[in-house]
């Protein structure tokens, strides 16, 4: 069964997200229409890899270690698709995409050695 308090995040960011939507179609704007996608990316992220990812690692896993190193792999993956779809709504270019790209990823291989 999924945690309530993960059901009512989810609910939230869904709610926001039609609110957005209808703000973004009665009164146009460049900020609006991406604030829309990106709030909409995060739920659909969400939903997928922290709702129904965990769902499924808690009924198939049961040792307690490997349930925890898969959920913090999800955590990981989902805050790296987050920044990929945020980096991408707010960014134009794509030229610019790939240097942030290249710069995020240098980041990471200075961080981890």
């Amino acid at each position: 069964m999924v945690k309530r308090s993960r059901l009512a995040v989810l609910a939230v960011l869904v709610v926001v997200s039609v609110l957005l939507g209808f703000v973004n179609c009665n009164y146009p704007s460049y900020y609006a229409e991406k604030t829309f996608y990106t709030v909409l990316a995060s739920a659909v992220i969400y939903c997928v890899l922290e709702v129904v990812f965990e769902e499924v690692i808690r009924r198939r896993v049961k040792e307690s270690k490997t349930r925890y190193s898969l959920r913090k792999v999800v955590s990981i993956l989902s805050l790296a698709t987050f920044l990929v779809a945020f980096v991408s709504i707010w960014i134009g270019e794509t030229q610019n995409i790939l240097v942030t790209f290249g710069l995020v990823g240098a980041g990471v291989a200075i961080a981890v050695q």
